[in-house]
């Protein structure tokens, strides 16, 4: 990881000549030519070295930009790799600047462009989680080929070797597209490996017993946790608005009181769709269920005088819609590999069984909570 982190903070610089020295990593402040139209003669503007004996030299960056993409309501920033002419380092002597010599410079443009597609998607795709290896794995092929083609075309000299070449790495070239970062998201997300999840909303929730009635059965609901390996932890709470009475006695809840009511629990829930985007988990809480005379409220030095407290378990599901996402990929985040963000709906639906101290029995209760979420998420990529 710490290797693709100094790949992200710093643009990876690749700079190859084709008479095998390097020039150096010094910045062009010229105009930089991209691959994608051909060259030509006047863009090898530098002066060539006093007491070089070379006829020319091909100079290039490869720099990862950082981009981004909308596809309906997800964004998705990634790192763009892109190829460039160094017009400041590239020249070629007066005695050979001939359109031969040139196709042979935009020969060697072409298959740098065609290695750098395949490193950068074997970093990019997960493949490869060190970016210094497939660098350094095409640097190879791409001097054995350039190597190759010399010998065979003469630099050029042989123009029916030269569109042998031109042929077969164009065709190569058409095989090896860009990765489209959108389109290829799913091939991305692997594991979550942690989540941040906070939510709000109202709640409805249906249930009697023999000591208290619930009146309005309408509240807000709060939950904040985290998520590990599909496993996810919150800590739940409830608050009811309603206008409830006390039907009988219970401790110093007196009959006929107007009484409120609340809920915390811990809620456990595992996540059954960990690659899609709309989650789905089963869940079961357990926690504590107070009824609070609403002279609670108003005198607060009887607070403990005025309480009722139960036991409360319970079992169901949470389901999550993304409304909007953003994804971080390919070394644009420093907590993960990927990052996503996401905002959205939230459903949970949950029955319970409380059990108050002063009665004898269990009571039964379902609610629904439907809300707002919003979600922090780090993925680990897949490996091949």
């Amino acid at each position: 990881m710490n290797k693709s982190l100094v790949f992200t903070l710093l643009a990876t610089l690749s700079v190859l000549s084709l008479d095998a020295r390097d020039n150096g990593n010094r910045p062009s402040s010229t105009p930089r030519h991209a691959w994608g139209t051909p060259l030509t003669m006047e863009e090898f503007a530098s002066a060539k070295p006093q007491r070089d004996t070379s006829y020319f030299q091909l100079t290039w960056k490869i720099l990862n930009e950082r981009e981004s993409q909308r596809k309906g309501l997800t964004r998705v920033i990634y790192l763009k790799s892109k190829l460039y002419l160094d017009e400041e380092h590239s020249w070629i002597d007066v005695s050979c600047r001939n359109e031969n010599v040139l196709h042979f410079c935009q020969l060697a443009f072409d298959y740098a462009e065609l290695y750098r597609r395949k490193e950068f998607e074997e970093w990019a795709g997960g493949y490869c989680p060190d970016f210094a290896e497939p660098v350094s794995t095409y640097r190879d092929k791409f001097n054995e080929s350039i190597k190759v083609a010399r010998s065979v075309t003469r630099c050029g000299a042989d123009t029916v070797a030269l569109r042998f070449y031109e042929t077969e790495l164009a065709h190569e070239l058409s095989e090896t597209p860009e990765v489209n970062y959108v389109d290829r998201l799913d091939q991305y997300v692997g594991d979550c490996v942690g989540l941040f999840h906070a939510s709000v909303g109202p709640y409805v929730e249906c249930g009697q017993n023999d000591y208290f009635d619930k009146g309005k059965p309408f509240g807000l609901s709060m939950r904040c946790g985290f998520e590990g390996y599909r496993h996810l932890l919150l800590l739940d709470c409830n608050a009811s608005v309603s206008d409830g009475k006390c039907k009988r006695t219970s401790g110093k809840i007196k009959y006929g009181e107007t009484i409120s009511t609340s809920a915390v629990w811990f809620t456990y829930g595992y996540c059954h769709t960990p690659q899609s985007r709309n989650r789905f988990y089963s869940t079961a809480s357990i926690g504590k269920r107070a009824f609070v005379s609403r002279t609670k409220l108003e005198k607060e030095s009887n607070a403990k005088l005025r309480s009722s407290y139960g036991v409360d378990l319970g079992f169901g599901f949470l389901y999550e819609v993304p409304i909007h996402q953003t994804f971080m990929l390919n070394g644009t985040s420093l907590i993960s590999d990927i990052v996503a963000s996401m905002q959205g709906l939230y459903i949970k639906t949950q029955f319970n069984l409380y059990h108050i101290k002063q009665s004898s029995a269990w009571a039964p209760a379902a609610s629904l909570s439907i809300g707002y979420c919003w979600s922090c998420r780090a993925y680990q990529r897949k490996r091949r």
